[in-house]
């Protein structure tokens, strides 16, 4: 899987890629490359967790150009020179599947989980700026049903809207 993102940094034309490249005998890892106007990488990340599988589920670049990516294992923040300013895990599986960067430098990410009978409910997740953790709200969707995360957004209040499909 390789995700594209458009960002304002595109007037300077910088593109970031990020998706899954096989890592050394860990299974998958998240690959993250930034690319300046000319086409030349600027920089290269790699993820691995140790475990056999880091997957990226979604990717984010706010206007600052700290680049923002979410997947199986963990939720990463880069600056704009790829230096890791933070990483942090919300236990593993399943895949995390969509993030969003509010006004104020905070960050939503949306996976689903397991809900307490064997449905599926979909979970999000707000850090602070730095990273911290500041609030997790789960959604169980009526009759236990099948709560897919799908996508999200979040507006200049930082109101956050959840998409989920069955």
């Amino acid at each position: 899987m390789i995700m594209l993102v458009q960002s304002p940094l595109m007037l300077w034309g910088n593109v970031y890629v990020t998706g899954n490249s096989e890592g050394n005998e860990t299974g998958m890892d998240y690959t993250t490359i930034k690319y300046n106007s000319s086409g030349d990488s600027v920089w290269v990340k790699r993820y691995d967790s140790g475990d056999l599988g880091d997957y990226v589920g979604s990717m984010a670049v706010d206007a600052y150009g700290n680049v923002y990516i979410t997947g199986s294992s963990a939720t990463i923040k880069y600056n704009s020179f790829g230096d890791t300013v933070w990483v942090r895990r919300y236990s593993s599986y399943p895949l995390n599947y969509a993030i969003a960067v509010g006004v104020s430098g905070s960050v939503y990410v949306m996976r689903s989980t397991t809900g307490d009978t064997t449905d599926v409910d979909y979970t999000t997740i707000k850090y602070s700026s730095s990273g911290d953790l500041v609030w997790v709200r789960t959604y169980n969707g009526t009759g236990n049903s099948y709560d897919f995360a799908s996508s999200m957004a979040v507006d200049v209040n930082e109101n956050v809207f959840c998409n989920r499909k069955k």
